[in-house]
Formats: C-alpha cells, sequence, structure tokens
C-alpha cells in the first residue's frame, strides 16, 4: 500500500473511532441502568405527559442500587431537602408554631350575651368557639355550647366545617381509639382535631379517643391547610415578588431559600423580615401575614395553643438544607431552561468536600412543556404529626444511597429502604404534577401550595 493511501486509511479508521468508542461507552452507561429502570422511567415520563386533571395514577418502578428519580419545577434551580427545627433551634426542639389557613373563614367578635356559635355564624356554618382567648390561648367551646359573649376576647371562627366522632354517641364505643383526624374525616377533608375538649391537634396526629368522654372529636371541612411560616421565597412569591435576601435578628442575612425564626424577641420587637422586589421589607408577624392571599382561620402556638388571625406570638422555627441535588442545565441529557423537568440517576454520590451531588454512571432527563412539577412539600413528619423535613423545588425519591440511616434521611428526608420495586403515585392539579410514594400525593398543603403558589391554570 502507498505511503498516501496508508494516511488516508489510518486518518478515517481514527476518525471511526472518534465516533464508535464514545457511542459504545454511551450505551455501555446506559445499560448500566437496567432495562427494567429505563422502562420504568419511561412508563413514569409518559404517565406524567398524559395524566388528566384531578386524576391519580399509580406504577410499578423499579430502581438500581443507589439510583434516585429526582423532579424539578420550572422556577426552581434545583431540589432540596431541608430539615425543619424550632421552638428552640439550637436545642434541635421542632416546629410547633403553624398556621390554619382557608378561604372563606372569619372570626366574628360582634356578638354580645349569651349565645351558642351555631346562633352567630348559623347551624352548618360553624368551626368553633373561643372563650377568653388571648395570651393564654383561651378555652375551645363546640358549636353548640353557650357561653358569654362579653368582651372581644370571646368570638366564634365561622365556615363550613362538621364535628365528628368516631361513633355516635362516643359511649358506645367498645374501646378507646386512637386515630388521626386524617384518617376519621376521610375525604370530608380535616380542619383540627380537638383532644380532651380543648388542645388543638394537627390533622395527621394521632391521639385517643376516650370511650367514655365526648371531648375527643375532629373538626372536618374542605379548603384547608396547615401552614408553617416558611422561606423569603415563599413570603415575597406569595406576594408576586422576587427575594432578595432575609434578615435574621435584625444583622444577620439568610439566603431566600433558608428558613428561620420569624420570632417576637421582646414585647411587639419585630427583627425578622425578608427584602423582596424593589428592597420592599415585607415583615410577616401574624396568621393573616403567613396565610396570604389565602385567609386564615387560626393560630397554633407552642403545638397547641389557640390564637386570633391577628395575634403576634411568635414563630420560633427555622430549617436547615440537609442535601440538594442541581438542575442539570447545559449538560447532555440534561434538562431545558424554563421547563419542569424530571430526571433518572444511576450512582448517586455526595461529594462531602465539594457538597455537590454528581451520577457516577449515567444520568438522562426529561422535560415537559405543559405541565410543572409541586415545588414545595412535607417530606415526612415528627411522631406526633409535627413536619420534620420538607422538600423544594421538586421531588426525591432514592433507592438506598447509604447503610446508614442518617445519610438516607438528609438525601430526602425518607427512611431508609433497600426495595428494589416500588410503586410511585403520580397526581395532577391546576397543571401541577407531583410523584410520591403515598397516596394522594396532593393533600391538603400542596393543594394550598398551588392554590397560592404555583396554579398553572
Amino acid at each position: 500500500m502507498k505511503k498516501a493511501q496508508m494516511l488516508k486509511f489510518l486518518f478515517w479508521t481514527i476518525v471511526g473511532l472518534a465516533f464508535f468508542i464514545p457511542a459504545c461507552m454511551l450505551g455501555s452507561n446506559f445499560m448500566s441502568l437496567g432495562d427494567s429502570s429505563l422502562d420504568s422511567y419511561s412508563n413514569l415520563i409518559e404517565t406524567v405527559e398524559s395524566i388528566g386533571e384531578g386524576e391519580l395514577a399509580s406504577i410499578s418502578f423499579s430502581m438500581s442500587k443507589k439510583s434516585v428519580v429526582v423532579g424539578f419545577s420550572k422556577a426552581d434551580n434545583g431540589f432540596e431537602n431541608h430539615l425543619l427545627h424550632g421552638p428552640t433551634f439550637r436545642s434541635g426542639g421542632k416546629n410547633d408554631d403553624y398556621c390554619i389557613c382557608g378561604n372563606n373563614f372569619n372570626e366574628d367578635h360582634s356578638h354580645k350575651g349569651d349565645a351558642s356559635c351555631n346562633t352567630v355564624c348559623g347551624v352548618g356554618n360553624c368551626i368553633m368557639g373561643i372563650e377568653e382567648g388571648g395570651s393564654d390561648g383561651g378555652t375551645v367551646k363546640k358549636c353548640t355550647d353557650k357561653f358569654d359573649f362579653d368582651d372581644s376576647r370571646d368570638y366564634c371562627i365561622c365556615g363550613a366545617g362538621s364535628e365528628k366522632f368516631p361513633a355516635s354517641p362516643p359511649a358506645s364505643l367498645l374501646a378507646d381509639v386512637e386515630m388521626s383526624c386524617n384518617t376519621l374525616c376521610g375525604t370530608s377533608g380535616c380542619i383540627m382535631g380537638i383532644d380532651d375538649g380543648g388542645d388543638v391537634r394537627r390533622c395527621s396526629a394521632k391521639f385517643r379517643f376516650e370511650k367514655k368522654e365526648v371531648d375527643d372529636y375532629c373538626i372536618c371541612g374542605k379548603d384547608s391547610a396547615e401552614v408553617i411560616p416558611g422561606t423569603c421565597n415563599d413570603i415575597c412569591g406569595a406576594r408576586g415578588k422576587t427575594c432578595v435576601n432575609g434578615m435574621d435578628d435584625e444583622d444577620t442575612l439568610k439566603k431566600c431559600n433558608v428558613g428561620f425564626g420569624f420570632e417576637v424577641d421582646s414585647g411587639t420587637e419585630l427583627d425578622d423580615y425578608c427584602i423582596c422586589g424593589d428592597e420592599d421589607k415585607i415583615t410577616p408577624k401574624t396568621c393573616e401575614d403567613f396565610c396570604y392571599p389565602a385567609g386564615c382561620i387560626m393560630g397554633i402556638d407552642d403545638g397547641g395553643q389557640e390564637e386570633m388571625c391577628g395575634a403576634m406570638f411568635g414563630f420560633e422555627g427555622a430549617s436547615t438544607p440537609k442535601r440538594d441535588y442541581l438542575k442539570q442545565l447545559g449538560v447532555e441529557n440534561g434538562c431545558e431552561v424554563g421547563k419542569a423537568c424530571i430526571c433518572l440517576c444511576n450512582g448517586y454520590k455526595w461529594d462531602t468536600k465539594t457538597k455537590s451531588v454528581s451520577c457516577e454512571d449515567i444520568q438522562v432527563c426529561h422535560s415537559f412543556d405543559k405541565i410543572d412539577i409541586l415545588s414545595s412539600k412535607i417530606a415526612n413528619r415528627y411522631d406526633d404529626g409535627q413536619p420534620e423535613y420538607v422538600w423544594k423545588g421538586g421531588f426525591l425519591i432514592k433507592r438506598d444511597i447509604s447503610n446508614s440511616i442518617i445519610v438516607n434521611k438528609a438525601v430526602n428526608g425518607l427512611e431508609k429502604n433497600d426495595i428494589v420495586t416500588k410503586t410511585f403515585y403520580v397526581q395532577k392539579y391546576k397543571g401541577v404534577v407531583d410523584v410520591c410514594l403515598e397516596s394522594p400525593c396532593m393533600t391538603q398543603e400542596a393543594v394550598h401550595y398551588i392554590d397560592t403558589h404555583q396554579s398553572q391554570t
């Protein structure tokens, strides 16, 4: 073979290998995901694309070891797993200051003299009465209870709701029953629980309904949600503004995606606030502020003390981002800018030095044109029903990343679980889709968040 022909042959051989070898490597990487993982991922994408408004679907999803499925909303640049703290942040307490929010509810302080709240609000439009409310919380009254309305601390909370007991009458129960009001209210929806006649319980918290008592019950109804003071992204976003930064205790800058306590330090001193938009200073201090733009039903201080919607009682809770996963923009097989996206990552690895995530084998992503992914949700709760972990920016479902319970919970707040095949649920509301492991995905909190922050319709 002549020298010129030999050089030409070598040139085209090198060119061919330059295309062939990367193609083989890419094929090998996709094979490492496993046919079942790719089939499951394709099925998930198809389900998300095709699910109808209000529908709930379930699919079987096979996951390889150290793999994750992560979803990103349109507006967020990544997924974050937040651990909630407070009331005493540094002592590791729990977040027990929150608001019960909803539209078409109101406090009625207008009545004077003896009456029941059924009389004041109208039968079927009463949630409860509060006698001598204020700094000590007051006494909860059933809608049928008469009491003396002698000043503004005696009032009714009006709105569509109903009291519900495990049996009627409760004395007919064969034994004490322990359950949550989410369970008891069922499809009627839950507003709150009442334990021992006066202690407010979260809808998700289990408590004892005693056999011979009539003071353990649930208040059921639609269109309400428990709201925990969130980040300045949440507070500014609810007002149609972009967050610049947060300020904790007047002199500590906080990132827009980091939660901190909105506490009342002394008297009515307020030194925790958000800077939104064109340097607007927003200082949320009551449940009317935190529920905005929805209405307020009542506030709960320190896990059980009832507060008026306009009362300042201090939201001392805070949150810490534990793990994040940046939206895969500008990379091969990545997400498109300005669109919701779901990725499958095989070989999830968290670099403790750079504090970043990498996929050791391969990842593949799919962007969506006409839907969004739910941007904020409670991922896990403490045993008493109080939120423990919150997801920001989307969702992340994993097969165990490590043998460590702590590491696994840091990734997405969920317990250690090495099950290969999981059931994924997919649900759509107002153009927003959520993917979850427990049905329904669209909880009252999720629906409220979409209504006030993320609706696509």
